[in-house]
């Protein structure tokens, strides 16, 4: 059986990036502030911090604080491990960055060089976990880290729209504007990761994707990997799979790409692809380019990539699966069928008449009517609706509504909780409840249904079904 590994979200794309991953967890690119020590004549441009991860992992499991007083952060030279970088508010205190070193990497080093920390690791984690609530939601994040290179917090966003947001919103905090530092990804190059269709464990890449999608349509990309040998290949990872999409125009422009950053929501776990078995990676495109706007008819190129390693530790370089330009196309729309969908689409205002289309074209295994005027609708699987609630309940009547859905918890790379929404402890559960009224009899039925036990209990019984 061969043992493969995918990468994590928190790697990007391209040939700078084939770098070590000694924790398990994808090394970050670092450089050294310019306020750094003449003394130290080592080249520190394109330093690497493969300590670092460790030394976030220790410190976050004894909560904010300093591994020894003063202590702002490590990591090791790019070109000699044995030579360790520590960051102390008193770059005087020799024997103080010594035993932070030791305590976090636990091994023996030739040389401890002391450069001087505006922050205090304390400062930074706790700043890091205050700003992972604001800005993780934001559309657009790559990936963040708390960067031991420079001493600073690292966003890196895909567009200079998305990172713009998150400076705003941080700005609103009491974290220093000089202790953040955001990073715009550079537009991704059509001929970047080169074309590499097979790996040596015998897994190759291909792509699936529509000749023509009409205009306002999703498109939906395939990245499909085959195991072309004649053995068991088995992945190990938090997230086994995870497909990285771009889409160019004609010229090569950039006009979109998925990469996946370091926003991680999954579970642990490995997954085996027998000999000639497929898995699809399916992202649906939505016609916008990174900011959000509208794109045109017209033709378009696609390229899909999957980073893998070859071995489960991630001691071997990476190597990015990636497949060929395809041509698809944004076609006209097409006029509209007099066939009725399922789903009526919404005309933008939701009257009675949209609810009670919506309620009549509803699968009828998830919906049930309370009364005449009040109904119940539940999310359903589908490949092209994100639900943002799971029970939806409406006063027709008045186009009312409550929505449930249950908070938010977003995981590490270990699978460890890092954040998790509050919601309210109703019915035995913790949920999140949103309220719509458009008049006061949509409220009083509303609010009728919310008051009574028993029915909500059979509402939420019948959501987990």
């Amino acid at each position: 059986m061969w043992r493969a590994r995918l990468s994590g979200e928190n790697e990007t794309l391209g040939p700078s990036n084939y770098l070590p991953d000694l924790f398990g967890l994808a090394a970050c690119s670092q450089s050294i502030p310019a306020t750094a020590p003449p003394s130290n004549d080592a080249d520190l441009s394109g330093v690497v911090e493969p300590a670092a991860r460790e030394a976030l992992r220790l410190v976050s499991q004894a909560g904010p604080g300093e591994v020894v007083p003063g202590f702002a952060g490590l990591f090791l030279d790019a070109n000699d491990n044995s030579i360790v970088y520590v960051y102390m508010l008193d770059p005087s205190q020799q024997e103080a960055a010594e035993l932070a070193a030791r305590i976090i990497l636990d091994k023996s080093v030739t040389e401890v060089r002391v450069l001087q920390g505006k922050y205090s690791w304390g400062q930074l984690l706790g700043w890091y976990r205050e700003a992972q609530d604001i800005v993780w939601p934001i559309a657009g994040l790559q990936s963040s880290d708390i960067d031991e290179g420079l001493n600073r917090i690292e966003f890196n966003f895909q567009t200079s729209y998305s990172a713009q947001q998150a400076r705003e919103a941080l700005a609103t905090t009491s974290i220093p504007d000089e202790a953040v530092v955001f990073n715009v990804a550079p537009q991704q190059q059509l001929d970047d990761p080169p074309i590499q269709l097979e790996s040596p464990i015998g897994v190759s890449i291909s792509l699936e994707v529509e000749d023509a999608v009409p205009a306002g349509q999703p498109v939906s990309i395939k990245v499909v990997l085959t195991n072309d040998s004649g053995d068991v290949v088995e992945f190990d990872h938090g997230v086994p799979f995870h497909e990285n999409v771009m889409v160019f125009t004609p010229e090569g422009d950039q006009v979109w790409a998925k990469i996946r950053g370091g926003v991680l929501v999954g579970t642990g776990g490995s997954t085996q692809l027998q000999p000639g078995e497929q898995v699809r990676l399916e992202t649906l495109w939505d016609q916008r380019d990174q900011d959000g706007f509208p794109q045109p008819e017209g033709r378009y190129l696609v390229r899909g990539a999957v980073r893998i390693h070859d071995n489960p530790y991630g001691f071997y370089r990476a190597m990015d699966l990636a497949t060929g330009p395809y041509e698809f196309a944004i076609s006209p729309q097409l006029a509209p069928t007099p066939t009725p969908a399922p789903m009526p689409p919404s005309r933008g205002v939701h009257t009675p008449e949209d609810f009670q289309l919506q309620y009549e074209g509803w699968p009828e295994e998830h919906k049930f009517a309370i009364n005449d005027d009040v109904n119940v609708r539940f999310a359903y699987p589908s490949d092209f609706i994100d639900w943002a609630w799971f029970a939806l309940v409406a006063h027709v009547p008045s186009a009312s509504t409550v929505t449930f859905r249950r908070p938010w918890i977003i995981l590490n790379t270990d699978s460890d909780v890092t954040s998790k929404e509050s919601g309210e402890l109703l019915w035995g559960e913790e949920l999140i409840v949103r309220t719509h009224y458009e008049t006061g009899e949509g409220e009083a039925h509303l609010e009728a249904v919310l008051a009574d036990e028993a029915l909500m209990r059979r509402i939420l019984s019948r959501a987990k079904e």
